[in-house]
């Protein structure tokens, strides 16, 4: 799959290329190594590799979602950079176990904004793929025809916010206090 501006162009081969090959520093070490001082440049165009799929893409494309775990993968900045290496191919590996239609769909998000769940694949999974890449998975970024597995999973993500307040503001402050007491009391 190959990605340049808004084209996608499928690619299985296992060329390897050096145009392909993933960002280096000016001293040739890998970009985000404690060893290199200077600024991490940008790379024209990377292969993100899934479920042996190629996606060669412009990263510049990432940049507009910073807070996305490929926005913070390829920002210019170097404490911003994931310690993801490129493999020898110079391909970057991420998203291990999601499938490439998935992964296609959240390549639109960069572009358009919106995900687009393919008919073939089960929301469960977008949502997975979503949290894992940090996108948000709400009405404003999710389309899609399964409205019900959609709600459905809204209302889990409604359910765990909800669990969370209850944990973070009834549970932990009783748990905190009966730790104090039970220290107390071991003290005597």
């Amino acid at each position: 799959m190959d990605i340049r501006g808004s084209q996608l162009v499928e690619s299985t081969s296992s060329k390897n290329s050096d145009s392909h090959r993933g960002p280096e520093c000016s001293h040739g070490h890998a970009c985000g190594t404690s060893s290199c001082e200077q600024e991490y440049t940008v790379p024209e165009k990377v292969t993100l590799l899934v479920d042996a799929k190629r996606f060669v893409v412009n990263p510049a494309l990432f940049t507009k979602y910073p807070n996305t775990m490929l926005g913070r993968m390829f920002n210019s900045s170097i404490e911003n950079q994931f310690s993801l290496k490129p493999n020898e191919q110079g391909e970057y590996e991420v998203a291990k176990g999601l499938s490439a239609a998935i992964f296609r769909a959240i390549l639109d998000y960069y572009r358009t904004g919106l995900v687009s769940c393919p008919a073939s694949e089960s929301i469960r999974e977008l949502r997975e793929a979503c949290d894992y890449l940090m996108i948000p998975f709400d009405m404003q970024t999710i389309k899609t025809d399964n409205i019900r597995d959609f709600l459905h999973e809204l209302s889990n993500e409604g359910a765990r916010r909800q669990f969370e307040r209850y944990l973070q503001d009834i549970l932990l402050p009783v748990m905190v206090e009966y730790t104090g007491v039970s220290e107390i009391t071991c003290q005597h």
